[in-house]
């Protein structure tokens, strides 16, 4: 099963700086359980669309400074940006095919 890469604060800055491809961040924690569940249906989505797309995620708790600055007020959390610029967000887990479409706005 494929898994999603885990970045720390300051791979965040990096990770937003590395080209114009679309990203998008999956903000979460070990205690939460739409969190956990989300985990394979969103790594299933970044392999998918990872010739366009890249998807990280960030536990909130290892990075509680980036939870502030990303103004994260639950969890999950996805955030995508086209270029460095963020487009949108979204809380709480619609499932794959829902993630799948946002993603592609």
């Amino acid at each position: 099963m494929a898994s999603l890469k885990e970045i720390s604060e300051v791979e965040f800055k990096n990770f937003l700086q590395a080209d114009d491809k679309v990203r998008v961040v999956k903000v979460g924690a070990t205690w939460c359980a739409p969190c956990q569940a989300s985990k394979g249906p969103v790594a299933e989505v970044a392999e998918k669309l990872k010739d366009n797309v890249e998807i990280v995620e960030i536990d909130v708790d290892k990075c509680p400074n980036l939870g502030a600055e990303l103004m994260v007020r639950g969890v999950p959390l996805f955030i995508k940006w086209k270029g460095k610029e963020e487009v949108s967000r979204q809380t709480g887990w619609a499932g794959m095919q829902g993630f799948e479409d946002w993603v592609k706005q």
